[in-house]
């Protein structure tokens, strides 16, 4: 499987300052290419409310009109060139377009490249005078020029409360910032998607179903956050806090979350038939593995080169042990024994093992077909090969093969019960010392996440070693963990049929206690899935073919 990723980007972090796009190439630019700026006679009319943008900058405010606001920034790396009655403004990405003549407009651009200023500021900063004067073309021309740099995402927000910037919004995409004003409804939480973290020296706020980053920039905005996951928060009884402005905080903050999608109503998202049934980390782990509602980087960056040596193809041997060199099929009998679409029909999850056994032939085989080393491809960085990779039966992402197979035996002629592990190198099973009661654990955990009636003959726990494709990829390394199991799984279920054993995928597994087992760090190596393998009961449904 050669996993489809998007061009890979790089980004600028300072700490303080959001990631921006540093690739022109990038489908998800900032700007349209053929969009021209708005005409600003055609600006000037038309109901203003009706502007995303003109919206944001209308806050409702309570008491004194200098309580909260909110201004806007460039992001960083957006800078306003002049030369002589010329101007233009340059993105991150490299692309250029042009800007009205007028000298108070580009001193307004400079303005938003130098700090935070609100709208009202940009126009008193120009010489037309105040908005409710009458609004100059100029200003007409300023208004319309932010209409689109808003809607394209290269600008910030902050929420600033007695001239204090308390948080600041990010757009990850082409986002606009919904109007920011009071919330009055009084069953307002924080949304049960929404999650902090450090970004390096900051914190923010995230939420796989919102296209806008917080930058909770003072920890007073943080202490919104608690009061709004614990209850509905009823902001028309501001609580008294030590800097004697906590009602102004409780209200900006609250409406800036509003604004950027984070807050739920009447716990609406456990009554959405469809919300209710995603989980947090169902829908983070899918918008964050996926384009569209982020800005990180994403596929095949090779982030690490350089830096960090990359894992071997093939993991080293544990100890000295002898090995038990398992048997090899007739290089002359690897075909099918039966025509691929009869096998693809036959295929059936089987929770049931017979007798006789499986035997050490048939495991020996059946890994054979499925996962041995057909060769080595050693780096060639001419070719875009930059780490040791091999060629084996199923498919990988970037020929990485993460996964590891470590067959649990428990009843097998010719294996001896135990743990081992599989060297596809050199086809043989590495015996791997473990406490029988793990064992048994582990054993049985397969067996009642399979819906077993009887102990499993040999369980096959699957490991990925995440650095063979962390490496390379950025933003969708484990997805693509997780698709290199399915296909393996798929692969392992049609050699089984083929093979007329009784195979089995289970739901899950306990991967610390397999790391224990194993002694392997959990953040290094960690086991991702099980596969189920054993003789075929004796069964009217297939007596006949055992009897053929």
């Amino acid at each position: 499987m050669d996993t489809a990723v998007s061009p890979a980007r790089t980004y600028s972090h300072d700490g303080m300052h959001p990631p921006v796009p540093a690739d022109p190439a990038h489908p998800a630019d900032l700007l349209p290419a053929a969009a021209p700026w708005p005409d600003p006679d055609s600006a000037a009319g038309g109901d203003p409310t009706n502007d995303p943008w003109e919206r944001c900058w209308q806050p409702g405010r309570i008491g004194d009109p200098a309580d909260w606001d909110v201004a806007a920034a460039f992001h960083p790396g957006v800078t306003v060139t002049a030369a002589g009655t010329a101007a233009e403004l340059r993105l991150p990405t490299g692309r250029r377009f042009p800007l009205a003549a007028d000298p108070d407009v580009r001193h307004a651009f400079g303005l938003l490249s130098d700090g935070w200023r609100s709208e009202d500021e940009l126009v008193l900063a120009m010489q037309g005078g105040p908005r409710d004067s009458g609004m100059t073309k100029g200003q007409a021309s300023l208004r319309a020029a932010l209409r689109r740099l808003g809607a394209a995402g290269v600008l910030r927000h902050a929420l600033r409360v007695d001239g204090r910037v308390l948080a600041v919004a990010e757009p990850m995409t082409r986002a606009v910032l919904a109007r920011v004003t009071p919330v009055r409804d009084s069953t307002a939480r924080l949304s049960r998607f929404a999650w902090c973290r450090r970004d390096g020296e900051r914190m923010v706020l995230e939420s796989p179903r919102s296209p806008i980053r917080i930058h909770l920039v003072d920890p007073v905005a943080a202490a919104v956050l608690v009061g709004l996951s614990t209850a509905a928060v009823d902001q028309r009884q501001p609580t008294v806090h030590p800097d004697g402005c906590w009602d102004r905080v409780l209200v900006g903050v609250t409406g800036l979350l509003a604004a950027a999608g984070m807050l739920t109503y009447a716990d609406t998202e456990e009554a959405d038939p469809v919300l209710a049934q995603r989980e947090f980390h169902d829908l983070l782990f899918h918008t964050r593995s996926r384009l569209g509602r982020h800005d990180a980087s994403l596929g095949g960056t090779y982030r690490f080169r350089g830096r960090i040596a990359p894992a071997p193809a093939v993991a080293p041997r544990r100890h000295d042990r002898p090995a038990l060199v398992l048997p090899r099929p007739d290089p002359g009998a690897l075909g099918w024994g039966r025509p691929l679409g009869a096998v693809l029909e036959a295929r059936r999850s089987v929770r049931d093992h017979g007798e006789p056994s499986i035997g050490s032939t048939e495991l020996g085989h059946f890994l054979y077909r499925v996962a041995r080393v057909r060769r080595m491809i050693e780096p060639d960085p001419a070719a875009g090969v930059h780490y040791p990779a091999s060629d084996r039966p199923y498919p990988s992402g970037g020929a990485g093969y993460d996964l590891e197979i470590y067959p649990l035996v428990t009843r097998c002629a010719g294996v001896g019960p135990g743990l081992y592990h599989y060297d596809p190198d050199g086809h043989c099973l590495e015996p791997i010392e473990a406490r029988p009661a793990d064992l048994d654990a582990v054993t049985t955990g397969a067996r009642l996440a399979a819906g077993m009636a009887g102990m499993p003959q040999v369980v096959l726990v699957l490991t990925s070693r995440f650095a063979r494709l962390s490496w390379k990829y950025e933003g969708i390394a484990y997805a693509t963990t997780l698709k290199n199991v399915g296909v393996l799984f798929q692969t392992m279920y049609l050699v089984a049929t083929d093979m007329d054993l009784a195979p089995c995928a289970p739901g899950t597994g306990n991967s610390d206690l397999f790391a224990a087992m194993v002694g392997a760090d959990p953040a290094a190596e960690a086991s991702v899935g099980e596969f189920l393998l054993g003789s075929q009961p004796l069964t009217s449904r297939n007596i006949s073919a055992k009897a053929e």
